[in-house]
């Protein structure tokens, strides 16, 4: 069976494109990776300082309290009647 070479062009030109097509589609998933390997990357570092602050405050804060306690116990000794 002899196929007439017009066909066999066509179907050569369908594929070389096809796979033009496919290499094109790889590079911008490729591409698309990379920006979200990026973009998780910057939000690990967000949420890092996030946490760092997070413990910050929560020092501050028990600090506070603790010196409140203090303060509260003093008030409550010098309240106490005196013999």
């Amino acid at each position: 069976m002899v196929v007439p070479i017009e066909l066999t062009a066509t179907g050569c030109v369908i594929v070389v494109s096809f796979w033009g097509w496919l290499a094109v589609k790889v590079i911008d998933q490729g591409r698309k990776l990379v920006e979200l390997g990026e973009r998780i990357s910057s939000q690990e570092k967000v949420c890092g300082e996030r946490l760092d602050w997070l413990r910050l405050m929560e020092h501050k804060l028990i600090t506070v309290g603790e010196d409140t306690a203090a303060i509260c116990g003093k008030l409550e000794i010098d309240r106490e009647p005196r013999d």
